[in-house]
């Protein structure tokens, strides 16, 4: 069961990579900004991959989706 779900997730959240591959470093700085630790962000920033890949619509254009993106590293980072 673990399994499937975990084959599901990625293959949904590889829909999501170049988007997040290319604002990866972008991502980071912000949540570094907000949590004072560039550790940490890189931390955040992984698990909001992990959720972005799993809330991501192929309906979504790139821009909500990065707006959702940030929206998440945010949440996270607070």
């Amino acid at each position: 069961m673990q399994e499937r779900q975990a084959k599901q997730q990625l293959d949904i959240s590889l829909e999501a990579d170049p988007l997040f591959m290319g604002h990866r470093p972008a991502l980071i700085s912000y949540s570094a900004r907000i949590l004072g630790s560039r550790d940490a962000a890189e931390d955040i920033v992984q698990e909001a991959y992990l959720r972005f890949g799993i809330g991501t619509l192929p309906t979504q254009t790139a821009r909500q989706g990065l707006a959702y993106l940030y929206r998440i590293v945010r949440n996270l980072s607070l």
